[in-house]
């Protein structure tokens, strides 16, 4: 009896400090709402462009709390799909109760779970993100055309290397001010798809589609499209 008074109370106090906290994906292009296969967006390169596709991994999320304290995600990665609009929820559950000041998080898949061939749930090479086990995982894809451009109109991103000197595996920390008292929390979060063109022209970096030097200099802008709303 004594015991099972133990688990309830257990049980009680969980429930009473823990909530369920979503982060909610809002992509976008500068100050456009980002959809594929529906608009033309311009570049600060003054290029046309249209999307088509667009998918990539994120995983390793740390909520790091304003005492010190941090809870980590149970799931590792995510594969965030825009044709796919429930994977623009990310659900962690029973977080503390707390202040949360920075969320860190990875984007790609990391060179130790390349390296274990690690191929459930997201990281199924069925779902077209997986090159061979020599190139791994691809941790970023984007592709569309380029509307007013006189050659190349066609660009495909194809991010991805986990094996030095090509690693893209990349980690980034934003800012948050988020108190978490309620069941219900939720939080949006900002990726801003205009940050890969600032430094590249679309015809003139049409192919990225294998580890190389390219690939991780690309992979080295996309910390940058992260934000949170606040």
């Amino acid at each position: 009896m004594k015991y099972f008074l133990i688990i309830i109370v257990t049980f009680f106090l969980s429930d009473c400090f823990a909530s369920n906290f979503r982060i909610k994906l809002s992509h976008k292009f500068s100050d456009e709402v980002f959809a594929l296969n529906e608009k033309t967006y311009t570049s600060v390169n003054n290029e046309e462009l249209t999307f088509s596709r667009l998918k990539y991994y994120l995983g390793n999320i740390v909520l790091n709390y304003d005492n010190g304290d941090s809870y980590t995600d149970l799931v590792r990665y995510h594969l965030i799909d825009l044709d796919n609009p429930e994977t623009m929820i990310l659900e962690l559950n029973n977080v503390p109760e707390g202040n949360i000041k920075t969320i860190k998080f990875s984007i790609g898949v990391d060179s130790l779970t390349n390296s274990n061939g690690l191929m459930e749930g997201d990281l199924d090479p069925l779902k077209g993100m997986y090159w061979a086990w020599s190139s791994g995982f691809i941790n970023f894809k984007l592709e569309g055309s380029c509307v007013n451009c006189e050659s190349n109109k066609e660009f495909t991103y194809h991010i991805g290397g986990f094996i030095a000197p090509y690693q893209s595996f990349q980690t980034t920390l934003v800012a948050v001010e988020q108190e978490v008292s309620d069941k219900d929390v939720a939080i949006e979060m900002i990726v801003n798809i205009g940050e890969v063109f600032l430094e590249n022209k679309a015809s003139l970096l049409h192919k990225v589609m294998s580890p190389s030097k390219t690939s991780k200099c690309f992979s080295e802008i996309l910390p940058q499209m992260f934000s949170i709303k606040l």
